[in-house]
């Protein structure tokens, strides 16, 4: 009996402990035992009327554990319809309870080994008819239903278990036309009258609906990002001088067939190209996202880069990149594409709002949300749309709205979720229209426009849609190194699952089930007639009203491959060609935020964290350290002077050196990888600037000075390795009693030295160590310092009166003796003198003694006297 009590303590300490004891919010989700399923295929993955009748799913079961499986089986199960935005991505972690639309077992394999892979296919018809036998997915109108492929086996050593599962989503257009039934009762979505009310499962024949509702399409707006991780090497400053640096060489891959960028906008091209009604439509509702840092570094490739081997040393050794070609193709692509597309400016390098407006330095916020217009504008020769910023973290918090303002930005793109409640909520489907009856975040005249106050409006996106896109792409790995599929940071935390959990293909149909959702919903509203006793939960963030807008907003780092982009792509045509949905320009949604900001209609809504979210936050010291060396290149760049025959201006060159403060500052959903990232850039950027004032230096002399009189000027040299000329001061530091003149600007050339005149006036004569050395004119130390042992020749004080005296004194008696001489009367000095010998006298009248006496010449006549 103790040994019994003893048991039940550990069993009981062990419930407590383990993780799987407690239930949370994915509680419904199993983790994979012994055996994972991953979904291959499904046919159709959009049911149309011209669907066939059956469901069929394909998958693949592997045994990664350490025992044999036996009598491994799956089979299909079919939740409720989702009826809110939330349902996206909540009934992926539901319990399996709530697929409650059960299949029958089939068997897979009676033994899989470890290491083994058997295959399964799966087939179950969309819902009863005259025709068909057996248990049905029961789908009686169009809507987005989730699927659930559930894997029961029993492991050695164990017995019969839920092995593993995989869940996904079934957008249906419309039923099957070959399922009519044969009464013909079905009705038409059209022809139904809102009520709110919705079809329980199971119910009756006469609420079946046989085509969406198209009287109430949703207006469809679509961002398409092109962005990447930032990929040149930081401390390198513009004018090609040195060459420029990548920090690795995996946009080489990415923008090549079969890479990620590569793929993206391919898909988009191919979609969007043409007259005919279904590309214009979806060039009309699509706005490619461009984030200025991926152009600039991929117009830098296109000339020819280096892959540094150390990417926090701007002169470490680096090998030849192999993207040029590649680069150069996607870019002249790109410009085809803009040529015909809407395309707006991304925040410069995924920057975070919040962290750039703590910096508080305006260069950095002009370079974030002003420039990056200016760069794409230029580079691909397009006029982009202004006027709004897409902030790649989702939302605004006060500090981000704050740099808006400061920017002149009026509108931003965020979540639905981001803004606070409305002050009042009404019923959905009251007089016509639909509000927020939650409080977060859906504005009442359905257009996705919100009032933030003080001269800023937002259009918002559906958070649930985004982070189903942004789940889309190879897991763990994603295409490209360092971007893989993940949580965006305003998906709700309750509703994430480890998504290595899911096949790639399940994710894929799950990102399309989102993305149609919206535009399904009313017929999901749409009762039969009689009514229903159940009712709709009001959606936090959809309304069903005429003219709704449906924004969708991808991750701006998105991992979707490029079967991914052209299922989203195919999704959204799908929609516009079958009436569900209307394109709405981009620019239609900038005008109308824009529009809000300067003329306020609607309550204000104030930006906030979203709700059971965990975004986080950026460390103190990167936000410090990115500001402190933004503040010193503004110094420095403040004294560089134009080069007007090389065409090379200061804002070129420092330019990439302030876009490291940028890429530093990004945003990112998980910030392990991003801080150690803004560490290195941050020092790589660091240690270029200090290497670039250290270039500007004085010329240490071979030996000391010597003045020649008091006010002898000092001559140096002055060095300037730079490419631009550069404005620099003297600073000094000498002993009392010398006064040094370097108040006068000196300005170096170019890649070239200047000798510089130093004023000096030295009151003492003897040996002094002077300090030298250069300043810019912002007061940054340029160079080294040299200290200058100068030799004065200066009298001092007392010599100077002696030397005074003694000439007063030699004027005196010099005076006094010719005084005496033009009186006549001998001086004194003189009276002991000898006589003046012959000698004397010679050397007296020596011009006398040296003279030949003068001849008459010879033929001249003598004249007589």
């Amino acid at each position: 009996m103790i040994r019994a009590a003893r048991l039940s303590c550990v069993l009981f300490v062990l419930a407590a402990l383990l993780p799987w004891a407690a239930p949370d919010a994915h509680a419904g989700m199993p983790i994979a035992q012994f055996v994972r399923i991953s979904l291959d295929q499904m046919t159709p993955d959009v049911v149309t009327n011209a669907s066939p009748d059956n469901v069929i799913v394909l998958g693949t079961l592997t045994n990664f554990g350490d025992r044999d499986v036996s009598d491994l089986e799956v089979r299909l199960q079919r939740g409720p319809a989702l009826t809110s935005s939330d349902d996206i991505r909540s009934t992926l972690v539901a319990d399996n309870n709530t697929y409650d639309t059960i299949g029958r077992f089939h068997k897979v394999v009676s033994v899989l080994h470890p290491g083994q892979q058997a295959s399964f296919a799966l087939s179950m018809p969309v819902r009863s008819t005259t025709t068909t036998s057996g248990p049905t997915l029961g789908i009686h109108r169009p809507g987005v239903y989730p699927l659930l492929v559930n894997v029961n086996g029993k492991p050695a050593y164990g017995g019969v278990a839920r092995l593993d599962d995989s869940r996904t989503l079934l957008p249906v257009l419309s039923l099957p036309q070959s399922q009519a039934t044969a009464s013909g009762t079905g009705r038409s979505g059209s022809a139904a009258q809102p009520d709110g009310g919705a079809q329980p499962d199971g119910a009756a024949q006469s609420g079946t609906i046989e085509k969406a509702v198209t009287t109430s399409p949703a207006r469809l707006t679509m961002l398409w990002p092109l962005a990447d991780n930032p990929k040149l090497a930081g401390g390198v400053p513009g004018g090609g001088d040195p060459p420029v640096r990548l920090v690795d060489d995996a946009l080489a891959a990415s923008l090549a067939p079969g890479g990620r960028l590569y793929g993206l906008l391919d898909a988009y091209d191919s979609a969007t190209r043409g007259n005919d009604p279904a590309a214009q439509a979806l060039r009309t509702a699509t706005c490619v996202a461009i984030d200025p840092d991926l152009l600039v570094t991929v117009q830098a490739m296109t000339g020819g880069y280096l892959v540094s081997r150390d990417p926090g040393d701007a002169h470490s050794p680096a090998t030849p990149g192999r993207g040029s070609a590649a680069a150069t193709a996607w870019l002249a692509r790109l410009r085809a594409v803009a040529a015909r597309s809407c395309t707006v400016a991304l925040p410069f390098g995924q920057v975070d709002l919040d962290a750039l407006d703590a910096t508080g330095n305006a260069a950095l916020l002009r370079a974030a949300l002003t420039a990056p217009a200016d760069v794409i504008d230029s580079v691909l020769g397009v006029a982009s749309q202004r006027g709004i910023a897409v902030p790649a973290s989702g939302m605004l918090l006060a500090p981000g709205a704050a740099a808006l303002r400061s920017t002149g930005v009026p509108a931003a793109v965020i979540a639905a979720t981001a803004v606070s409640a409305p002050n009042k909520a009404s019923p959905r489907g009251a007089s016509g229209s639909g509000t927020d009856t939650q409080g977060t975040g859906s504005d009442a005249q359905g257009d996705g426009i919100v009032g933030l106050g003080r001269g800023l409006a937002a259009a918002t996106f559906d958070p649930n849609i985004t982070a189903a896109l942004g789940a889309m792409g190879e897991y763990p790995a994603g295409s490209e190194d360092h971007v893989r599929p993940g949580d965006t940071g305003t998906d709700r935390v309750a509703t994430r699952f480890p998504l290595g959990e899911e096949s790639a293909m399940s994710r894929r149909l799950a990102a399309v089930g989102a993305l149609m959702q919206p535009a399904l919903d009313p017929t999901q509203r749409i009762a039969p007639p009689g009514g229903w006793a159940a009712t709709v939960d009001p959606d936090p963030i959809g309304t069903v009203i005429d003219g709704r807008s449906e924004l969708v907003a991808p991750p701006q780092v998105w991992a979707a491959s490029p079967d991914d982009a052209r299922a989203v792509l195919t999704a959204a045509s799908t929609l516009l060609t079958a009436g569900l949905a209307v394109p709405r320009p981009f620019a239609e949604v900038a005008g109308a935020a824009q529009s809000e900001a300067a003329t306020p209609t609607r309550p204000v809504r104030a930006p906030r964290r979203p709700p059971g979210t965990a975004p986080p936050t950026m460390p103190a010291w990167i936000v410090a350290s990115a500001a402190g060396y933004a503040a010193d290149l503004d110094q420095f760049g403040r004294s560089l002077v134009a080069e007007p025959k090389g065409g090379l201006t200061p804002g070129r060159y420092i330019s990439p050196l302030r876009e490291d403060a940028l890429r530093a500052l990004r945003f990112a959903p998980h910030r392990a990888a991003v801080d150690g990232d803004a560490r290195i850039r941050l020092a790589a950027a660091r240690g270029s600037l200090t290497a670039q004032l250290g270039s500007v230096t004085i010329v240490a002399p071979g030996g000391s000075y010597t003045l020649a009189s008091q006010k002898a000027p000092i001559l140096l040299v002055a060095r300037n390795d730079l490419p631009l000329p550069i404005t620099t001061t003297i600073r000094w530091s000498a002993p009392d009693g010398v006064s040094i003149n370097s108040s006068e600007v000196e300005e170096l050339p170019p890649r070239g030295t200047r000798q510089i005149e130093l004023p000096t006036k030295v009151n003492f004569s003897r040996m002094i160590a002077v300090d030298l050395s250069l300043q810019t004119t912002a007061g940054q130390d340029l160079g080294q310092p040299i200290r200058v042992t100068v030799h004065s020749n200066a009298y001092g004080r007392a010599l100077f009166i002696i030397t005074i005296g003694a000439g007063a004194l030699l004027v005196l008696l010099s005076g006094r003796r010719l005084w005496r001489r033009f009186r006549g009367r001998p001086d004194p000095a003189d009276v002991d003198r000898p006589p003046a010998d012959e000698h004397d006298r010679l050397m007296a009248n020596s011009y006398a003694a040296h003279t030949s006496p003068r001849r008459a010449p010879a033929d001249r006549p003598t004249e007589e006297p």
